[in-house]
């Protein structure tokens, strides 16, 4: 093996070490197992990796290789590593935000509600009024974080641009997923025209059926209760879904028992996110 193939492949186990610690940072965070999430350590951890250097011995290493297989995978691990080292120059400030609104509580007449669950909370609220004051209370706490996240936003276009000369984020997005931008607004735009009026005269009907309000009146936080099917929820609750789960694979010939590398987090817990999550498959499956 030549010493380039050797620092490809250090860069390629790099990558999936780091990735696994990244997502189960994450994932501890996100499920409440943590009180802060600190990407940052893990990214500083792996400063060997996440740096311009070996981005740019990733991106040689691609435009170099004539096996399209081979250039496939160093392709996808040059995005991969330009992506952690941008993500490293703002790592601090995201795991602020997301600690932040892991610990961050709203009021809502006089009931204190974790901000995680309002999400929830307003798929399941009957009440128009209480579903507006649920939405106000939270753009109260996503307002004490968009300076974080415009500054954020900002030094990562800033780093693409004056680092890596991509003038804009639809243009780095357009390269590193292989779509032309301009033709997907070509061909939605086509959708749109197609279809808005029917969308318009079924959702009108639809939202006013279940909420008594005209559907041009209505903000998004309404929507979620709008398109629920409450009907259903006798067969899926809480106590039944993990049994549910596993006779669904057994459906499909598949005996969860034997799947020792999935696990359950079932748990409740006041900071869990509530909406779902499944880890990568490299190393033992985590599902919340």
């Amino acid at each position: 093996m030549t010493t380039q193939a050797k620092e490809i492949n250090d860069i390629v186990q790099g990558i999936r070490d780091s990735s696994y610690e990244l997502d189960t940072e994450s994932r501890l965070a996100r499920v409440g197992l943590k009180d802060e999430q600190d990407i940052a350590s893990v990214l500083e951890k792996y400063a060997w990796l996440y740096n311009q250097a070996t981005v740019q011995r990733a991106r040689d290493a691609w435009e170099r290789e004539v096996d399209p297989a081979e250039k496939n995978r160093l392709r996808r691990a040059y995005y991969f590593l330009l992506d952690g080292y941008v993500s490293s120059k703002t790592a601090e400030q995201e795991d602020r935000v997301v600690s932040f609104e892991m610990g961050a509580t709203v009021e809502v007449d006089s009931e204190t509600i974790p901000f995680h669950n309002v999400r929830a909370l307003l798929a399941r609220e009957p009440d128009f009024e209480r579903r507006d004051r649920l939405r106000d209370a939270t753009l109260d706490v996503v307002e004490q974080t968009n300076p974080d996240r415009a500054e954020i936003v900002g030094r990562r276009l800033d780093t693409l641009a004056s680092e890596f000369g991509y003038s804009s984020y639809t243009r780095y997005n357009g390269e590193k997923k292989g779509v032309d931008y301009n033709l997907l607004l070509g061909r939605l735009e086509d959708f749109l025209s197609r279809t808005e009026e029917t969308y318009v005269r079924l959702m009108s009907r639809w939202a006013e059926e279940k909420t008594g309000r005209v559907l041009g009146t209505l903000g998004s936080n309404h929507f979620a209760y709008i398109s629920r099917v409450p009907e259903y929820d006798a067969y899926f609750t809480k106590e039944r879904l993990a049994d549910i789960y596993a006779s669904t694979l057994r459906g499909m010939e598949l005996d969860v028992r034997l799947q020792t590398n999935i696990h359950l987090d079932t748990e409740d817990r006041p900071k869990k996110n509530p909406e779902p999550v499944a880890s990568p498959p490299t190393r033992p499956v985590r599902s919340t």
